[in-house]
Order: structure tokens, then sequence, then C-alpha cells
């Protein structure tokens, strides 16, 4: 009866005939095949199939390649080489025209569109810095008089000064207001 060892050593016997094993891998299909007598007669129909493939099939001599040789030797040194546009299959005429239209490309993208004259602020916000005396102290004021609406920010007031303040009107609106 066919064991789990059986099924793990079937695919080793047709090697093993072969002598492609070698060591450990051997010594254990051949002592697998000293106590498994299933595993021997496959080994023998192995052998058989063998026998009767060589007795079918005769092998010719070597076939003679000196003058093969000969004739590689002689279209190697024999040819030209060819020139880079007709192994590529490229031209000047398509050289310069992807050159020119990948300059375009570029050109094209790095193009600048638009006013350059800095970024788009919102209109109608007005911003405001307050100097103080203080060195670290810095005040911003923002307000949009369509919304009512007014944001302080304070920076850099670690402890309160008594020294005067000035406001500096400072427009993003384009000089009104």
């Amino acid at each position: 009866m066919a064991s789990l060892r059986c099924f793990w050593m079937k695919r080793r016997l047709a090697p093993y005939l072969d002598g492609a094993l070698s060591g450990e891998r051997a010594e254990a299909v051949a002592g697998h095949l000293r106590g498994c007598g299933e595993c021997r007669g496959e080994v023998s129909r192995l052998e058989r199939l063998r026998g009767l493939l060589r007795s079918t099939f005769t092998v010719g001599p070597d076939p003679d390649w000196t003058r093969f040789w000969d004739g590689v030797r002689g279209r190697i040194v024999g040819e030209r080489p060819r020139p880079w546009g007709e192994v590529w299959g490229w031209s000047p005429r398509l050289a310069l025209g992807g050159a020119l239209a990948a300059l375009l490309l570029l050109a094209a993208l790095l193009w600048p569109i638009g006013p350059t004259e800095g970024p788009a602020r919102p209109a109608g916000v007005v911003v405001n810095t307050v100097e103080t005396a203080h060195p670290d102290g810095n005040l911003m004021v923002f307000s949009s008089p369509e919304d009512d609406m007014t944001v302080i920010w304070v920076f850099g007031f670690d402890q309160p000064s008594g020294d005067e303040t000035r406001i500096v009107p400072a427009s993003f609106n384009g000089g009104r207001g």
C-alpha cells in the first residue's frame, strides 16, 4: 500500500536512476527502495521504458562544424557596419523634428500665463501694522469693510509695555482705503 513517503519518493525515482541525486537524497531513495515493493516495481518499469527508448533511437555521428564556423567568421569579417540611422530607424529630419517638438512643448509649459504682478489678494481687505517701542512686539490688524469684521493678531509681547504705539495703514485693495 502506498504511503505518504512513497508519494514523496516517486518524484525522485527517475533522477535516482539517472544518477542526478547525490548524497543524502540518493541514500534516502535507496533505503526506501529496500523496504518498498511498490516503488521497486515503479523503478523496474522506468528501467524497462529507458531500455525501449534506447533501442528505438540511435545516435548518429557528431556533425562536422568546421565549415560552419568558417562561414560565420567570413560573414563577420565581410559585412560592413550599418549606420546607426539604419539600425534604429531614425533619420536626421526625424531627430530635428523631435527636438523642435520637445522645445516647443517645454516653452509652452514654462511660458508665464496671465499677470505676474504677485499673488492675488482678496479685494477690500485692509491690513494695518502697529509699531511699538517694545523690541519684540508686533500687532497686525486685518479688517474687511464689506463684512464689517476686524481681526487683531498680537505677536511677541511677553510683558506689558507703557510705550506709545503708532498705527501705519497698509492696504491690499488697490489703494482704495
